[in-house]
């Protein structure tokens, strides 16, 4: 499934983070960590933020990883940036990571932009756009631990993948604990699920070493994060996507559209309660349910801005004109 490899990426870079900033082509002169936010009221699975020490001052980092279509993601981005940066009072640099073509959209220009009509200003959000598929393979596996599996699935990679698994394998030996070996090996077999069939990645992953022996492997597959990826428990939607078949790319793409249609919904009711609460106290039942209700995005985004110098529940009023 795509949170699978959403969480894959995720938990990459909270472990190796100061691999990352080379990614986006960010040149780092202090400590790279995890920032622990909570953004648990935004989305149960919030983007990662990193927190860059530079001499010159302190930054974040924000990285939002994409695998299916979503229309909604940079309206999402800014949501997330707003939150982080009301939390922090820090400079936020956001990127977006695309992990593969079926989560290009038009929509993802660069800059997100909002403006009533007649303004000559308005709300005007840049964020980068990287996609994966077009970096070079070389470059990611000798950038580092963290971002070396993703170089499996690039354009790049195709005819020369256990050249490069090898390669891989050669910095594992050389840089990694055997336990930091597993795991990087456990997120290069989940993400070739992005390109290939589960018999495919088994071929390639072959004489690696049997991964069924490693005590990190068993653990996951125990918990279910691995085993229903490496059976075959969706090979029939990869199928579909990977030979092109048009009604199963075009109904991939819906299904993302609408799951990330009401996942913007839900982020920016959390968002809503959360800044309003921290405000003014908690909503009395009769406005937590009519904000509950609230499946417009643009009223619910309008609400946001309005929750940030609001003085009262009163003025938030859903439905009601600012």
């Amino acid at each position: 499934m795509a949170k699978d490899f959403d969480a894959t990426l995720r938990h990459l870079i909270e472990a190796f983070p100061e691999h990352w900033p080379t990614l986006f082509g960010i040149e780092v002169r202090g400590k790279v960590s995890v920032l622990n936010v909570n953004l648990s009221a935004v989305s149960p699975e919030a983007d990662v933020l990193l927190l860059i020490e530079d001499p010159d001052g302190p930054w974040i980092l924000h990285i939002e990883v994409q695998t299916s279509y979503d229309p909604d993601a940079p309206r999402r981005m800014h949501l997330y940036n707003t939150l982080a940066h009301h939390h922090r009072r820090l400079l936020i640099r956001s990127v977006l990571l695309l992990l593969r073509r079926a989560a290009d959209g038009s929509e993802y220009s660069g800059v997100y932009v909002r403006a009533m009509p007649g303004l000559s200003e308005g709300l005007r959000f840049p964020y980068q756009v990287v996609r994966l598929w077009l970096l070079p393979a070389t470059s990611l596996v000798q950038a580092g631990l963290g971002v070396a599996p993703l170089a499996l699935v690039t354009d790049d990679a195709q005819p020369r993948l256990r050249e490069l698994v090898s390669d891989i394998e050669e910095r594992l030996a050389r840089d990694a604990t055997p336990e930091q070996a597993d795991f990087v090996r456990l997120c290069e077999h989940i993400l070739m699920g992005l390109r290939h069939k589960v018999d495919a990645v088994k071929a390639i992953m072959a004489g690696v070493r049997n991964m069924e022996d490693s005590t990190t492997y068993q653990e996951i597959v125990h918990k279910g994060f691995v085993k229903g990826r490496l059976e075959g428990r969706k090979e029939g939607w990869q199928e579909g996507r990977e030979e092109g078949r048009e009604e199963g790319r075009e109904e991939g793409r819906e299904e993302g559209r609408e799951e990330g249609r009401e996942e913007g919904r839900e982020t920016a009711r959390r968002l809503l309660l959360r800044i309003a609460t921290e405000r003014l106290g908690a909503p009395d039942q009769s406005t937590r349910g009519k904000i509950e209700g609230l499946t417009d995005l643009e009223e619910l985004e309008r609400l946001v801005d309005i929750a940030l110098s609001a003085r009262s529940w009163s003025e938030i009023g859903p439905g009601e004109s600012a």
